[in-house]
């Protein structure tokens, strides 16, 4: 059986991933690289906790990925016994001196699900939000890809272009080509529209208006294929899980169609 890597396992699209990934007689482990425990217990899970920003702590070289370079952990109690605890970090360690020798050897597996994002209205600074949206998940990926990962799976977002004008859509296409750089053996690009369902995490009262509006307009959304039609983030995570039963491509970008028909076919 296969192992599994998740980073951003509390966020939507990520717990649903998570949950499927447990459930799924595909995977005999799935590690969880999280902030803080999940309080979850399934005797297939492991939980590494390591605050993204110690994570980012352990690389020299991450002019590449414009990640900060005076960072320290920010490592929560309450870790379980069964959980791989991550050291304090003291104040003024440099990025190079970084915590991540301590958690690197567990973050291994054969294939890593990444569901790393932000909102403008928890991330208003540019700079933070291409740090969560862009830094975190590209490291992610490097992270996994040198403890074994084979496959990495990406949420990104409708029309990402590291060529756009719009800030939002560019940093995501930034991440999808520092990802696909790492040359996995198959890398697998989810671009979903408007993500649907009840959350949890802050909002801005437009991203709240629209969540709210889309359901009604979604069967109007038809045009170039229906990809600006939303899709709620159980089947996101659904449609992920399933396309990592056969990878016959290298490279592989799924917007809205693509997704739809591997949640159809996974409920036949």
């Amino acid at each position: 059986m296969k192992r599994a890597i998740v980073f951003g396992s509390s966020g939507f699209v990520g717990s649903n991933l998570l949950s499927g990934l447990l459930n799924s007689s595909d995977y005999g482990e799935v590690t969880a690289v999280a902030r803080r425990s999940l309080n979850i217990t399934h005797p297939k899970l492991r939980t590494v906790i390591a605050d993204y920003d110690s994570l980012v702590a352990g690389y020299r070289s991450l002019a590449d990925y414009n990640c900060s370079k005076d960072v320290k952990a920010d490592v929560k109690e309450g870790v379980k016994s069964e959980i791989v605890p991550v050291p304090d970090v003291e104040d003024g360690v440099k990025a190079e001196i970084g915590p991540l020798g301590n958690v690197k050897s567990d973050i291994a597996g054969d294939e890593v699900f990444i569901a790393l994002g932000t909102t403008r209205a928890s991330s208003p600074n540019e700079a933070d939000y291409y740090r969560v949206d862009h830094d975190y998940p590209v490291l992610a990926a490097r992270i996994a890809k040198e403890g074994g990962a084979r496959s990495v799976f990406l949420v990104s977002a409708v029309d990402a272009n590291p060529d756009s004008k719009m800030f939002y859509v560019r940093t995501k296409g930034d991440t999808e080509r520092d990802v696909a750089a790492l040359n996995f053996e198959h890398t697998n690009i989810f671009r979903p529209s408007m993500i649907l369902g009840s959350r949890k995490e802050r909002r801005s009262l437009l991203e709240d208006a629209l969540m709210k509006f889309w359901p009604a307009i979604n069967p109007l959304l038809a045009w170039k294929g229906g990809k600006y039609r939303g899709m709620t983030g159980e089947d996101i995570a659904k449609a992920m899980i399933e396309t990592a039963k056969n990878q016959t491509k290298r490279n592989k970008i799924y917007e809205w169609r693509e997704m739809q028909d591997l949640v159809q076919g996974a409920a036949v």
